[in-house]
């Protein structure tokens, strides 16, 4: 029978999507829109009343490294959860 190894994903040291608390000083992040400048753009109003409103979240976590050894060779995998769900709010309703 094959043995598999689990090393749990401690998340409170890193996750497996590492992003650095610093961003890189010299990096350039240009303006694109409005020839450059950055600007305020009113959005279209609309009456609450008759709008459809959908809020939509979801996670993705990994939980731990697997490990299995084949013919000398370690394979590696991981194990995790994902979810997600959304609530549409019809005109005039809560959700």
């Amino acid at each position: 029978m094959p043995e598999i190894f689990v090393e749990p994903w401690p998340t409170s040291t890193s996750g497996p999507y590492l992003v650095p608390e610093e961003p890189d000083a010299a990096a350039e992040c240009p303006i694109v829109e409005d020839g450059g400048d950055m600007a305020f753009h009113d959005r279209p109003t609309a009456d609450p009343a008759d709008t459809r409103v959908a809020f939509v979240d979801g996670v993705r976590r990994a939980d731990a490294r697997l490990y299995q050894r084949i013919d000398g060779q370690t394979i590696h995998g991981v194990a995790g959860g994902h979810g997600h769900g959304a609530v549409l709010c019809e005109p005039g309703s809560r959700p």
